[in-house]
């Protein structure tokens, strides 16, 4: 492209022309949402109410998604899971009075996070309500 310059990423070795120089099909890097959710249970019942809904989740959304990952360490979730396709994960950190969710989306939903984080918000309310 005539006129723009390209510029080295601070995180890699790859470069990258500005945004402005981007052809509209190029597609977005992957980004994370990150929510927090605050909740009057408790950090035991909030953790004891989350790992439940994953292990429900696996049996009612089984044929939608796939969790292939589920690590928990004390108060904090490392996960990831796959929704007919691309996979999305990343941590959850129980808190006494929140929980935080932040979630790496693949390049294909990353252009859709601010409507994405919404989805997820509700479904992990859903979550520590029953």
């Amino acid at each position: 492209m005539a006129g723009v310059e390209a510029r080295k990423m601070d995180d890699s070795r790859k470069w990258q022309l500005p945004n402005s120089a981007r052809a509209p099909y190029m597609p977005v890097m992957a980004r994370p949402v990150v929510i927090s959710i605050p909740h009057s249970l408790g950090k035991q019942v909030a953790l004891a109410r989350l790992k439940s809904g994953f292990t429900g989740a696996r049996t009612h959304f089984g044929q939608l998604m796939t969790i292939d990952e589920e690590l928990w360490s004390g108060d904090h979730l490392q996960f990831r899971l796959r929704a007919l396709g691309p996979a999305a994960g990343g941590p959850v950190d129980v808190a006494e009075d929140h929980v935080r969710v932040e979630v790496m989306l693949p390049w294909l939903l990353a252009a859709l996070a601010e409507k994405i984080a919404p989805v997820f918000r509700k479904e992990v309310k859903l979550l520590l309500e029953k």
